[in-house]
């Protein structure tokens, strides 16, 4: 009985392993297949120029796609926008919410851009990136609809900077939509005198192809690595005199990632961007909770030219996050993740000049084991760091450790040592309760004056400072 026992376990590890391993070579195939028709289906002309990179020539052709694996980015100037007509803009996604953050109540009114990429193709060539991408405009009158690429270009002005937030995976379109406006009144507390544009870049990220974790987690790393080459597309058609930085969290820092290596000069997905004819906007970059290898910026690695035309990037280290702890186990097994260890001692030493423009911030005892994004903005200290450095208003230090500040659920007052003791001792009453409750003092309940009187053997009375009489058995009656 035992020996049957005990040979049950290796039995099923092994039918687990052949088959995690069938559905992975499944899968594999139907994703080549994909590519393969994507490729042979595209043969309608065009207008855009695209450029085909071999080994040792430069050839110039004229088509929608051309296959090999350094086709290069039409120029801006070279592709006509269509205009898109308003509508009422993209419906309501209703699903499941991955989000057990708490959240602030939204009071500001929306004034910020949405650019998505959820109807781009998700392998293949990216140069429809043009038809495919999407301009979403939520007013602070009410107004919500669809608009043409050039009247999202048309709002940047000089002395605006932009920022943009990239959001990570199983993320649906109306969680991005409630915890975009969630970040930009985080955003907009933390820097009230200061006009910004804000937008907001989605892409497919909640769809889960396989019911492996390993397996869909590699999957949408890649399928976010595969969307910044749309990200690239929108930022090469930005003028020069533009300031952009680039928030990515989780996946969506990958995605930032190999955007800002495209327009390093670099590759992403087998792809590049053509030269641009005028200098680069100014551009810099935050990655939180960053799910990437750590060692991927070093030279030789794959956006090995991200920090070549980026001013400089802010990193948010958590040492103790939990997802990034399972990071290294998934289907490329590799190493640990940017956003829990940073930049090694090898990785500063191989970027040389590069790491100077880098900024550690260490916020493992600020978040713990917290992951998702809305734990970011609610802490009024990160914001406090985040917005003079996204509003190019001032540099952070190279080094930098975040400490807490407040109590949970972030109440309105430091956490000391004089808060400790005073919560606990009863000559303060309420202390307690404003310290864990987020009550402020006058909320505090004050404490009644009460008299113990003997009214008959057994039997005793409290006399509050009302001067009403309530009789109550007593336990024992002091004397």
């Amino acid at each position: 009985m035992d020996t049957s026992a005990r040979q049950v376990g290796p039995c099923r590890a092994c039918l687990i392993f052949w088959v995690w391993c069938i559905v992975f070579a499944l899968s594999t195939g139907t994703s080549v297949a994909q590519s393969a028709k994507s490729a042979k289906s595209s043969t309608r002309p065009d207008r855009v120029r695209i450029q085909r990179v071999a080994a040792d020539e430069e050839e110039v052709v004229d088509g929608p796609f051309v296959k090999g694996p350094t086709t290069v980015y039409p120029e801006p100037r070279q592709i006509e926008t269509e205009p898109v007509e308003s509508t009422a803009g993209p419906p309501v996604d209703s699903g499941v919410r991955w989000n057990w953050a708490p959240h602030p109540r939204a009071s500001l009114p929306p004034n910020y851009w949405v650019v998505s990429f959820r109807k781009c193709p998700q392998n293949g060539s990216p140069c429809t990136a043009d038809k495919c991408t999407e301009y979403h405009y939520f007013g602070p009158s009410g107004e919500r609809g669809q608009r043409s690429a050039d009247e999202f270009y048309s709002t940047l002005r000089p002395d605006v900077p932009v920022c943009m937030m990239v959001h990570g995976s199983l993320v649906r379109w109306e969680q991005m939509m409630d915890e975009g406006h969630r970040t930009y009144e985080w955003l907009k507390r933390a820097a009230p005198d200061t006009e910004f544009r804000m937008v907001f870049i989605t892409w497919p990220s909640e769809r889960l192809i396989l019911p492996v974790p390993p397996v869909d987690f590699s999957m949408l790393g890649r399928q976010s690595s595969y969307n910044g080459l749309y990200l690239a597309r929108v930022l090469s058609k930005i003028p020069s005199h533009i300031s952009v930085s680039m928030i990515g969290h989780s996946h969506g820092a990958r995605l930032v990632a190999s955007a800002l290596n495209l327009v390093g000069g670099g590759e992403a997905e087998g792809y590049r961007m053509s030269p641009r004819q005028t200098p680069w906007p100014r551009l810099r970059g935050v990655f939180a909770a960053a799910a990437m290898d750590h060692h991927w910026l070093d030279p030789g690695e794959r956006y090995a030219y991200a920090l070549e035309n980026t001013e400089s990037l802010l990193n948010f280290r958590n040492r103790d996050d939990f997802a990034l702890r399972l990071y290294p186990v998934r289907l490329e097994i590799g190493r640990e993740s940017l956003g829990r260890v940073g930049f090694s001692w090898t990785d500063q030493r191989l970027l040389g000049p590069n790491y100077t423009k880098v900024r550690d911030v260490e916020v493992t005892s600020v978040l713990g084991l917290k992951h998702i994004w809305p734990w970011f903005y609610n802490q009024p200290q990160i914001g406090e760091l985040l917005t003079p450095y996204l509003f190019f208003q001032q540099d952070v230090a190279q080094q930098v450790t975040l400490k807490p500040e407040t109590w949970w659920p972030f109440g309105p007052e430091p956490r000391t040592v004089a808060n400790r003791r005073s919560a606990t001792t009863r000559t303060d009453p309420g202390r307690a309760q404003l310290v864990r409750g987020n009550k402020s003092p006058a909320h505090a309940p004050a404490k009644s004056q009460e008299t113990l009187i003997e009214v008959e053997p057994g039997r005793a009375s409290v006399v509050p400072s009302s001067g009403k009489v309530i009789s109550r058995p007593a336990q024992r009656v002091p004397r």
